[in-house]
């Protein structure tokens, strides 16, 4: 293989490894936040008999350190988040073999640039906002937006990168919500038209 070949193959593995990344985060931020579906884990816990002892300070004590525990299941080290997820879900591939460079400049802007996301897509939607998109199709945008932001990565390559793992890894509408959103956001990102 060439090193044209391998350039490209470790970028499109630090995609995949990045988005990865993005949701497993994007994930346990909406866990932690979503009070109801922690009294329900809080209650399953608990075992069948204890179900009816739900008083209200213990609930919300529980319910209290459970999403203080999730909040914190990220940001000691991104480089150990990272390991992690690349250990975890793609052990078959060589470290080497993946743009680490790409993943981890861009897992370390997650906390900056999410929130600019989600208020620039709400400003392109009507019928949702972004919190109530799935969280695969908010952590694709983030990769996305993030990738121009901070490797310049021309707009045209981000839309095609972007549309195509939607079309793998999201639902049936995803690649077209994406396609239609992200030209917005890149846009707005760079006063591009």
């Amino acid at each position: 293989m060439t090193d044209t070949h391998n350039t490209i193959k470790a970028r499109i593995r630090a995609r995949k490894l990045t988005l990865s990344y993005f949701y497993r985060r994007i994930f346990v931020l909406r866990l932690a936040n979503n009070e109801s579906l922690l009294e329900t884990i809080i209650s399953t816990s608990r075992g069948l008999e204890d179900v009816h002892d739900t008083s209200t300070d213990n609930m919300d004590q529980e319910t209290g350190d459970l999403a203080q525990y999730l909040e914190h299941t990220f940001g000691e080290s991104v480089e150990e988040d990272i390991d992690y997820v690349a250990s975890y879900y793609f052990d078959e591939w060589p470290l080497e073999t993946i743009d680490m460079d790409y993943v981890l400049r861009l897992a370390r802007g997650f906390e900056e640039y999410y929130p600019q996301v989600a208020e620039l897509v709400n400003q392109h939607t009507t019928s949702f906002q972004f919190e109530q998109m799935d969280p695969m199709d908010q952590a694709m945008f983030v990769l996305g937006y993030e990738e121009r932001k901070v490797l310049q990565t021309p707009k045209e390559v981000i839309i095609n990168e972007v549309v195509e793992l939607a079309k793998r890894y999201g639902d049936g509408g995803s690649s077209k919500l994406l396609h239609g959103i992200i030209h917005h956001l890149l846009k707005d990102e760079g006063g591009e038209t």
